[in-house]
């Protein structure tokens, strides 16, 4: 098969935008380049981490001894996703975990329970009714 190339120029006005542009433009390549490989695909904005997180809570409740702690501890790091996404979009941290953990005790529709990213206040969102997707490699 024979490929396809295309050849762009980009301007910015300062280096900075510049290399903005050029890590955004090698994370939309790389991208293709892994689902071109596998085309499995997560539900994104953190749904996966706090379902994860949710699950593996649970299972430590559920595990007597030590261990339970060493599990609880590592559902916790499953937490600081959704905590960066809430912080670099200027959302509270603590709320917003707490809505998604909120959405995510419903059964059918809580596990893909993200957060709007382009809403201005805490609102969590079905990611994949809005085909807001990461891709499973990774994740793996």
């Amino acid at each position: 098969s024979s490929g396809i190339n295309a050849e762009y120029g980009i301007r910015g006005s300062t280096d900075n935008i510049m290399d903005d542009i050029e890590r955004a433009i090698d994370d939309g390549v790389n991208s293709v380049k892994v689902l071109s490989r596998d085309q499995r695909c997560l539900p994104g904005a953190a749904a996966t981490e706090i379902e994860l997180a949710k699950q593996l809570m649970t299972y430590g409740e559920q595990t007597p001894g030590m261990e339970q702690y060493a599990i609880k501890k590592f559902a916790e790091a499953f937490e600081v996703f959704p905590k960066i996404l809430a912080e670099n979009t200027g959302l509270k941290a603590n709320e917003v975990l707490a809505n998604m953990y909120n959405a995510h005790q419903d059964k059918v529709s809580g596990m893909n329970a993200g957060i709007n990213l382009e809403a201005d206040n805490c609102e969590i969102m079905d990611v994949v009714e809005r085909q807001v997707f990461d891709i499973f490699l990774t994740k793996h």
